[in-house]
């Protein structure tokens, strides 16, 4: 129970903000803030795991369409999952949706350097992934965007969107 400091009368708790925020919502809501344990654990932890099935299924399914397909929506399902923890994490700094568009290709760029790396690099690759669109400089500043939104402190109690996580 809590006391308003001005009259002494006894404030209403709201039992929403104590609830943590569910699974499903951290990784399918644009709604809300999601603090760094949440962002790391449930986010960045699950499109890890969506980074090595998209590698995997990319070396088994080589010039097959059912295997196109499947890379296909596992990449539209990890874009959505991205932006969406994404767009939590910049409302707990405070900061408009926009701020984490900059971070949409970071996975992506991820899955190519990583599919380079344990299969030897092929130019074909590089193109077929449109990585050769990306300029350097736009990269550098996702990059600096990212590490701001993983390891800054959100803010503290309630702000624009919503009750401190």
């Amino acid at each position: 129970m809590t006391y308003c400091a001005n009259c002494g009368a006894l404030k209403q708790e709201d039992d929403r903000s104590n609830k943590e925020m569910s699974f499903l919502t951290v990784l399918f809501s644009f709604r809300g803030r999601i603090n760094r344990s949440t962002f790391w654990l449930k986010g960045v932890g699950l499109l890890a795991g969506l980074l090595v099935a998209l590698n995997i299924l990319i070396e088994i399914t080589t010039d097959d369409v059912v295997g196109g397909l499947l890379v296909m929506l596992l990449c539209s399902v990890m874009l959505y999952v991205w932006l969406a923890v994404i767009i939590k994490r910049v409302h707990d700094l405070d900061q408009p949706a926009t701020v984490g568009v900059l971070l949409i290709p970071l996975p992506f760029i991820g899955v190519f350097v990583a599919h380079s790396v344990l299969t030897g690099f092929d130019h074909r690759l590089l193109i077929g992934a449109g990585a050769t669109t990306i300029p350097v400089i736009g990269l550098f500043v996702a990059v600096g965007v990212l590490i701001k939104v993983a390891f800054a402190k959100g803010t503290h109690g309630p702000n624009r969107y919503g009750d401190q996580p």
